[in-house]
């Protein structure tokens, strides 16, 4: 009889144990991202890229003017002090 309790509290632990192993996969499993899920960051990431490439252009152009007005304003300071220098005033 002493050995069919033991048997039986061996059976306990070992289902006591499964029970820890499938709560374990149950929390591996919540920390991992679902394949819906990245698919959706990147959906969100694409959305948000198309928003904004649009005005990154509009900006690039923009700042290619404003480099544009500062060399041409660097050329006329140096034709200003060729002339000043020269004594063609």
């Amino acid at each position: 009889m002493l050995v069919g309790k033991q048997e039986t509290g061996n059976r306990k632990q070992e289902t006591g144990n499964r029970k820890q192993e499938t709560g374990n996969r149950k929390q591996l499993k919540l920390k991992a991202f679902t394949l819906i899920e990245v698919i959706f960051v990147f959906a969100i990431i694409a959305i948000l890229l198309a928003i904004l490439l649009p005005g990154m252009s509009t900006l690039k152009r923009s700042v290619q003017k404003l480099r544009d007005v500062s060399h041409l304003q660097k050329i006329r300071g140096a034709w200003y002090e060729a002339i000043v220098n020269r004594g063609w005033e």
